[in-house]
């Protein structure tokens, strides 16, 4: 009895070195952290790879069931101790933290900075498992450099199951655990994969959205009558649902007539009225349209249906549209009207972006990108100008474009050096 009586505490205290986050190089005011709560840090340079640099940069990650948030806390330095703060967002489930100084890296020995995020008793929120599967299968190596891990991943999700069974009815998790076994455990995927499609099924109550991944993952399974008796079930069970447009905006893509197309996107539009939610559905219905128009070469219809859109996507369309009508040396007149849209809305975004950055990018990321757009338009235009004779206008843009890739893009080059 004392021997199982220890074993059983040896237990309990491996779980809860696993719920608590401990780093030689990070510490927190609270091993716990939890949503709301303000976490103060401590980051000693001397026990990280960042040693002789000459500063340290943090970026803080955290993981929501909402996407991804990004926190960028002003460090305050006390020789080789950094410190800052952040309050954990309401939605977080698992944060991940990055330190780098330029092209140097900490990623904590390649297993990562990585933190759950706990309720008010101290036991890890169960959202926490998913978010750590993804960050150990391909979201910690594109954030901090973390190598991927199928063995971690599986790892946290059994960890996840073993804490709460109950884990598998939340569609997110499911999602991951059927990859899961999937890479871990090829040669019982095949037997363990559509039984446990079929226990969640059974679990009933399904959502469409649940419903739509069911179908999904038996056509995976080349199980089509079962995909078609679940897809039957769905629509039976939302009548309204969301796949009435799906059918709709699919019947549009693939019509060919285009007044039929237009009609169909009138259609659609009148019946499901546009809202901020759902405008980016019908933009790039609208995208489809008017790239239709303009192969047609109807550009009245076109810039009518563009100047609906997006002016992002607007000017992603004209860069696109006019870069092709350039190369096969057509329209360039209204190539040069529509490169000039797209590079005259990117250099004011440079300047003075009309949107705020979004939660899930660094500071850097955002202004890199906006830098980056402007330059591959930025270039369009001068590649017609130089079709059209106008050397001194174009060499302006493209020498603009070739400094902002610090002259690593070879096309950008070439039209820099004409």
């Amino acid at each position: 009895m004392k021997k199982l009586l220890s074993l059983s505490l040896l237990v309990m205290g491996a779980a809860q070195l696993q719920a608590q986050a401990d780093f030689t190089a990070l510490s927190f005011s609270d091993k716990y952290p939890k949503q709301n709560q303000k976490i103060n840090f401590v980051y000693n340079k001397k026990y990280s790879p960042l040693i002789k640099q000459e500063g340290v940069d943090v970026v803080v990650y955290e993981f929501t069931s909402k996407g991804l948030r990004v926190e960028e806390p002003v460090l305050t330095k006390k020789g080789d101790l950094y410190s800052g703060s952040f309050t954990v967002d309401s939605n977080t489930n698992a944060v991940l933290f990055g330190f780098s100084y330029k092209d140097e890296k900490d990623n904590n020995g390649k297993n990562g900075y990585l933190v759950p995020v706990h309720d008010a008793k101290n036991k890890i929120v169960p959202g926490y498992y998913t978010a750590a599967s993804s960050i150990h299968n391909g979201y910690g190596e594109y954030l901090t450099g973390m190598p991927n891990s199928k063995e971690k991943s599986w790892s946290v999700l059994e960890e996840g199951l073993a804490a709460n069974p109950s884990l598998k009815k939340d569609q997110g998790f499911f999602n991951a655990y059927l990859s899961g076994i999937a890479a871990n455990k090829k040669a019982e995927a095949a037997t363990l994969i559509p039984a446990e499609l079929d226990a969640y099924e059974k679990k009933g109550n399904l959502t469409e959205s649940e419903y739509n991944f069911l179908v999904f993952m038996q056509g995976r399974q080349k199980n089509k009558e079962k995909a078609d008796a679940l897809a039957a079930a769905m629509k039976a069970a939302y009548p309204n649902g969301d796949w009435v447009k799906t059918e709709a905006s699919t019947a549009f893509n693939k019509e060919t007539d285009l007044a039929k197309k237009q009609q169909l996107f009138n259609d659609f539009v009148a019946r499901y009225p546009e809202t901020k939610e759902t405008k980016q559905r019908t933009d790039f219905m609208r995208q489809q349209l008017a790239t239709a128009y303009a192969a047609a070469k109807d550009y009245s219809n076109y810039y009518k249906v563009l100047n609906e859109m997006d002016p992002a996507m607007q000017a992603s369309l004209n860069n696109n549209l006019s870069w092709g009508m350039a190369e096969k040396d057509e329209n360039l007149e209204e190539a040069k009207k529509m490169s000039w849209q797209a590079t005259s809305y990117a250099q004011k975004e440079v300047k003075s972006p009309t949107s705020p950055k979004p939660e899930s990018m660094t500071k850097k990321g955002w202004d890199d990108g906006r830098n980056r757009s402007f330059a591959m338009y930025g270039d369009t235009y001068a590649f017609i100008l130089y079709k059209l004779g106008d050397y001194k206008t174009g060499y302006t843009y493209a020498k603009e474009a070739a400094a902002i890739n610090k002259l690593t893009e070879p096309e950008y080059n070439e039209r820099y050096a004409l």
